[in-house]
């Protein structure tokens, strides 16, 4: 049964299909449907131009653009008079082939010589006129989205509100959204960024329009203003980070967690102590180049340690003057032992030993892990629950960039408040099979206390009389940021070690024997492309897989400023 008519609807029809007359008059000066276009590249639109020859819509059309493409080239005027005449009714019998074929063959041209508005206007007459079903789904479905934020925008502007102001974040009642719509999670919603995702797959397989519909999804992505800028802006207001991500763990006290019973409960001592509350310290067993090292050190001083002891793990491992003149920088002979967990066990353990004193509290991390707190460290410490003998810390682990540092980290999702289910939804073919969907280890590190009695510090577990200590807790606000592998050749080069001595060895439980089983079968089939495919799926930084993980909450994003510590804690020269 037919809706009755609504005056409403007719009235926009009317309007609409005013706006659509085609023009009127000759089309001279549009090229034939199989013209040679690469001259047109070459051909700079010139002040005559833009002087009207003859009293004709079209005529009058192109001296306008002309005008607007002054400087630019003929084939991009052109292409903007065929979308002129193709958003109307009726166009020249050339024009839609002449508009797929000027994308299709000088599709980058065009991208340098269309503004924002013009790549719209394409995309949306790709939604009429596409080559393929694809082209014309991806226009319409991309036009879509920047024609609703359009007015969004504008009705917003017209409240005195720039672009990008975010609103406040409070306590305060909201009004319910219009048409029963549900609102919009901040803490776990990803709604904005399922968007951008859907229409990034939708013109993907498409050469001709995804670098058009690509390229504009990703500047929505990277400006700095406009509606996805204020969505991350208070997500961050409200988690304490720059992107779509639930924030590290909370900032309240977290109560001590009793992990089973086939344990020992480590009693922690009342009253003050005489290295004071909340002064920590850092050990790691290190094999690394210098700079690594700096960086390393660097960074935990500026955060707030009181202490970085370096095991080093080579008897000819290079000792950087910065860190061996440093008051508060140890370098230490390593320990020996047949395997490097074995030798980092011994040497955290005789540092848990020795920071009795100077530091309450002693992490244990590798040289690639940073920590990162969003507020003072001591702070974080003094509010922690008494009898907490240790604490577990999250690892994220870093998305590798195609240039520079990393900033994107993916989140295992039992640390993010989520079931382990929602990796098939991020990556069905690998992510299930790895722990927490990181080709590094996820597993929490260690925040020991010191001074307690004899304890044995490993890289995950605080030990005494060989049993694991049952009373640890959350570390609240703290998170270690893993540069597990900052890209793919450098994933590829230390393949080899992690199988035999490292993180890809077998581990104990499923998680561990699946990555470790994973790793073994693609490098010994010798399939590098496969183990690109993993290695790509899992950590490569890039757009799509940054907006699924941000869909379930587990992308964060954190400058570390590496540099900069360095050049604080030991000068220029370092």
């Amino acid at each position: 049964m037919t809706a009755p008519p609504n005056q409403r609807l007719i009235d926009m029809r009317t309007r609409y299909e005013a706006r659509r007359a085609g023009f009127r008059g000759g089309v001279q000066g549009l090229p034939a449907a199989d013209a040679d276009l690469a001259p047109l590249v070459h051909s700079v639109v010139e002040k005559a131009d833009t002087t009207q020859t003859a009293r004709n819509g079209h005529a009058r059309k192109r001296a306008e653009l002309a005008r607007q493409f002054l400087g630019k080239s003929h084939l991009a005027l052109t292409t903007a008079l065929l979308i002129a005449h193709l958003r109307k009714r009726t166009a020249p019998a050339q024009a839609a082939v002449l508009f797929q074929r000027a994308w299709a063959e000088q599709g980058a041209h065009l991208r340098t010589q269309f503004d924002t508005r013009w790549q719209i206007s394409a995309l949306a007459t790709f939604g009429d006129h596409g080559a393929t079903p694809r082209q014309r789904s991806a226009g319409l479905a991309t036009t879509m989205l920047f024609n609703t934020l359009k007015l969004a925008e504008f009705e917003r502007s017209r409240a005195g509100l720039s672009p990008d102001q975010p609103a406040a974040n409070g306590p305060r009642p909201h009004p319910p959204l219009p048409h029963d719509l549900p609102p919009l999670s901040l803490a776990h919603g990803g709604l904005d960024m399922a968007l951008i995702l859907r229409l990034w797959d939708e013109a993907a397989p498409d050469p001709v329009i995804a670098p058009l519909a690509q390229g504009l999804l990703l500047r929505l992505v990277q400006d700095d203003s406009g509606l996805f800028h204020r969505l991350r802006e208070m997500r961050g207001n409200r988690t304490s980070s720059e992107e779509p991500a639930v924030a590290p763990p909370s900032l309240d006290p977290a109560p001590p967690k009793h992990r089973g019973t086939r344990g020992v409960i480590l009693p922690v001592p009342a009253g003050p102590r005489p290295d004071g509350p909340g002064r920590w310290a850092v050990v790691a067993t290190v094999d690394a180049p210098p700079a690594a090292l700096l960086a390393f050190t660097a960074h935990h001083l500026v955060l707030g340690a009181e202490r970085v002891t370096l095991a080093l793990d080579s008897p000819a491992a290079t000792r950087p003057a910065g860190l061996a003149d440093h008051p508060r920088v140890a370098l230490v002979e390593g320990a020996k032992g047949a395997t490097l967990a074995e030798r980092q066990t011994a040497n955290a353990t005789a540092a848990l030993t020795d920071a009795q004193g100077r530091a309450e509290w002693l992490l244990h991390l590798d040289h690639d892990e940073f920590l990162i707190a969003h507020r003072p460290v001591f702070e974080t410490l003094a509010m922690l629950p008494p009898d907490a003998a240790w604490l577990r810390v999250p690892v994220a682990e870093a998305l590798a960039p195609q240039h520079g540092p990393a900033r994107h980290f993916r989140l295992r999702p039992a640390d993010a408040g989520q079931p382990d289910a929602v990796l098939e939804a991020i990556d069905p073919l690998y992510a299930p099979h790895l722990d927490g969907g990181m080709l590094g280890s996820a597993r929490c590190k260690v925040l020991a206390r010191t001074g307690l009695a004899p304890a044995t510090l490993t890289d995950t577990q605080l030990r005494h009389a060989e049993k694991p200590v049952l009373n640890s807790a959350v570390a609240a606000g703290l998170l270690v940021a893993h540069l597990h592998a900052p890209g793919w050749q450098a994933f590829q080069d230390g393949l080899e070690t992690r199988r035999r001595s490292g993180g890809y060895r077998p581990q104990p439980g499923p998680a561990g024997m699946a990555r470790t089983h994973l790793a073994d079968l693609l490098a010994e089939a010798g399939d590098t492309d496969g183990l690109r495919a993993l290695f790509t799926a899992t950590s490569a930084d890039n757009p799509a897989l940054r907006a699924r993980l941000a869909q379930h909450g587990l992308l964060w994003a954190v400058d570390l400023n590496l540099d900069a510590a360095v050049t604080k804690i030991f000068g220029q020269g370092a």
